[in-house]
């Protein structure tokens, strides 16, 4: 199912996608147009939690525990 679209959910959904990709981080800096690395790190950090609830859910561990 999808969510509401909307330009923040877009601008968003790109920039994890950016660096999920294996973008640089100083570069969605620049496009995204933030003054500080830290408002653009919250991208990396929401990512990094995708990435651990996935694992978590689907890893190697994970089917372990199902057994």
């Amino acid at each position: 199912m999808i969510g509401r679209v909307n330009p923040h959910a877009i601008r968003h959904a790109y920039g994890r996608d950016f660096l999920q990709r294996g973008g640089d981080i100083g570069k969605l800096q620049h496009q995204l147009g933030h003054t500080s690395i830290v408002t653009t790190q919250v991208y990396k950090d929401f990512l990094t939690r995708e990435l651990r609830e996935q694992n978590d859910r689907w890893g190697p561990m994970a089917m372990k525990k199902s057994d």
